[in-house]
Parts: structure tokens; C-alpha cells; sequence
């Protein structure tokens, strides 16, 4: 985040989502993909930028699935939605209340 920092306005007005393609699944006995393990349809998402609230590290999200993330980053860059498709829904709690769009 220090280098969005030195980037002045472009720093400012960057937003970064990182996620996983699969979960990992809990405990030694993950060792490859497996569908099977308990936990590895878990995934994370980290989403950092001027769009949305600054709340650290938040447990109480609704349940979404991956098909999820494509519509949320969509709604960053204002783009029609996938959503909109019936394919996913945007993650709301990445946004601040009534931010429906980066418009």
C-alpha cells in the first residue's frame, strides 16, 4: 500500500482485489486439489481502494461463491454487470452503503 501512497492521484484512485482460484481446506491433510476436503471451497478475497470501506479483516460476510467475484469487479469499474446476467452476485459489503457502482 506504500507505493499506491507514492503514486499520488493514481495511487488514490487504485483498487486491488486479490482472491484465490480454490480453497486450501483445513489442516496437514491437504496436499493437492481435492474437491473432498473439508474447508477447500473456502476462499478468500482482499479488496483495497477508494471504494471501499476500510473495515480490516471481516468474518460476518453474506455466504457467496466464486461466481461472485466477476460482477463485484465489474461494479468497480462501473462495467454492466454479470449480475445482471443472472451469473453471480456483487459482494456489497466491499462497498460503502449505497455505492452501487464506481460511479
Amino acid at each position: 500500500m506504500e507505493i499506491l501512497k507514492e503514486k499520488g492521484e493514481w495511487g488514490k484512485n487504485t483498487t486491488i482485489i486479490v482472491t484465490t482460484d480454490h480453497g486450501r481446506g483445513l489442516g496437514p491433510a491437504w496436499i493437492e486439489h481435492n474437491s473432498l476436503i473439508y474447508g477447500s471451497s473456502q476462499v478468500w478475497l482482499l479488496a483495497f481502494g477508494p471504494q471501499t470501506p476500510h473495515e480490516g479483516f471481516v468474518r460476518n460476510f453474506a455466504s457467496y461463491q466464486q461466481i461472485d467475484i466477476r460482477p463485484t469487479i465489474e461494479s468497480f469499474f462501473a462495467l454492466p454487470r454479470a449480475e445482471e446476467r443472472g451469473l453471480g452476485k456483487r459482494i456489497a459489503e466491499l462497498f460503502f452503503p449505497g455505492n452501487h457502482s464506481s460511479n
